[in-house]
């Protein structure tokens, strides 16, 4: 067998390591045992065809000897040092947190809804208006004016009662047949000033056509005429705000758990504070209001005689002095003295002759009088009245003055208002303050040692001898 000499070097080696193994004593007086290598040792197993291995040659080196161990020094040990001075510092008391209060409770705000209204719903209706009328001027006939206010002379002279020749005077006023005219069915909760906003016309003007003061309360059903040029622009949309019932709403703080220490309670009931039943606080008084109606009267002047303006005629073709004198109730001599005519008393068409002065009726103005309700008091429109006097339907009047009135009024007397007045009591401060409570004070029951039914007999305990004197030494 041919060994390689690399392979040579190995196994001496290895043999070497082995033998050093073996020879090594780390200690004089403990035994030794031969080394054992750490790793698992594998022989490998011999074919029958293969020779025994030759055997190596021995190395005649000696192992080198270990060398001995230096001497261990023993010496006493040192003395432990002394304590550092103590520093002790006192810890500061645990953190106790303060005590919870709880945030004052805001409550949310409230959740609010528009919610829209209509006003003023009441129908328009058409009843019968105010008659026409017609001023008589100076030419004017009974056919004529029959024929412009579209009735006949029978019927004008009926509704005017005038009698047969039916002589009329310039200025006088004649009633014709009634009119159509457009109302408003006044409806619940409304007011003057809200009829005329769906209308679009002043609250005076609709008191003025219906002949009312404009502070009138309305009563439901009520139909009030519509003055010319009204525009129905319909019901009033009203909106507001409303609070909704049962809105969100935040929790109220709660404080936080408590965990108390366990007790022990005695097994006698220990008497508690007296129990008194519950009183309901009284409710609190409420503001009562009290409804006062006065009755007021208005439009409570005199009426008395003026005297007017003359009557006036217009000379027309083939009028003469003397048919003109007749007319007025005058007699030549005098119509002629009135207007200063000269003989031979010529007279042209045109001409403007002046009767006799008339007497006419007058209302004297008192204070607070308007000119509606002067015309309410004497059954005339507010337009003929203010007509007769030469002034506006909305001129103001002073006290004292005299007011000429149209022909065929008829005077109703002063007029009567009713005026509700609610007047609110506020509630007396009956503020419940319930009475200091006094506990009664404790007693502690009196508790009584049970006695056993039956007696029992005394047995002695067992006893200790005490130790005796100790001898002096």
């Amino acid at each position: 067998m041919t060994l390689y000499p690399s392979r040579l070097v190995l196994i001496l080696l290895a043999a070497s390591a082995l033998t050093a193994c073996s020879t090594y004593e780390p200690f004089a007086d403990q035994p030794t045992e031969p080394a054992r290598p750490n790793f698992p040792i594998r022989t490998p197993a011999q074919t029958p065809d293969q020779s025994a291995p030759q055997a190596l040659p021995q190395d005649t080196t000696p192992a080198p000897q270990a060398s001995p161990l230096p001497p261990v020094e023993s010496r006493p040990l040192d003395a432990p040092a002394a304590p550092a001075p103590s520093t002790y510092q006192p810890q500061a008391p645990a953190y106790q947190p303060p005590a919870y209060q709880p945030p004052a409770y805001q409550p949310p705000p409230p959740v609010m809804q528009t919610v829209t209204k209509l006003t003023v719903t009441g129908k328009v209706v058409t009843i019968g208006g105010p008659p026409k009328t017609h001023k008589v001027k100076s030419g004017d006939n009974l056919d004529a004016i029959a024929r412009d206010l579209g009735t006949t002379r029978k019927q004008l002279a009926e509704d005017n009662d005038l009698k047969s020749p039916f002589r009329i005077h310039p200025g006088d006023v004649l009633k014709g047949p009634s009119t159509e005219a457009k109302a408003y069915v006044v409806g619940q909760g409304d007011t003057l000033y809200a009829i005329a906003k769906r209308f679009n016309v002043t609250g005076q003007a609709l008191a003025d056509a219906n002949d009312i003061s404009i502070h009138t309360p309305l009563n439901a059903g009520k139909k009030l005429i519509l003055p010319d040029g009204y525009k129905d622009k319909g019901p009033i949309k009203v909106e507001t705000q409303v609070q909704i019932a049962g809105g969100p709403s935040a929790p109220r703080p709660t404080s936080p758990a408590q965990t108390y220490p366990s007790q022990t309670y005695p097994s006698t009931p220990q008497p508690g504070p007296e129990t008194r039943p519950y009183t309901p606080p009284p409710e609190p008084a409420r503001p009562t209001s009290v409804t006062t109606t006065t009755t007021k009267l208005s439009v409570t002047g005199k009426v008395v005689e003026i005297e007017g303006p003359p009557a006036i005629h217009v000379v027309e073709k083939g009028d003469a002095v003397d048919a003109i004198a007749r007319g007025f109730d005058m007699t030549r001599q005098e119509f002629v003295k009135l207007n200063k005519l000269k003989e031979p008393y010529n007279i042209h068409p045109g001409d403007k002759l002046k009767g006799p002065p008339q007497t006419l009726k007058a209302y004297v103005v008192g204070q607070g009088d308007t000119l509606a309700l002067i015309a309410k008091r004497f059954n005339v429109t507010p337009k003929a009245l203010a007509a007769e006097n030469d002034m506006k339907p909305t001129a103001a009047l002073k006290p004292g003055k005299k007011l000429t009135l149209p022909d065929g009024f008829k005077d109703k007397g002063p007029i009567k208002e009713t005026i509700k007045t609610v007047t609110e009591t506020p509630a007396p401060n009956n503020s419940y303050t319930p009475p200091p409570y006094t506990p009664p004070p404790y007693t502690p029951p009196q508790t009584q040692p049970q006695l056993p039914s039956q007696p029992r007999p005394y047995t002695p305990g067992p006893t200790t001898p005490r130790p005796g004197p100790r001898p002096l030494r």
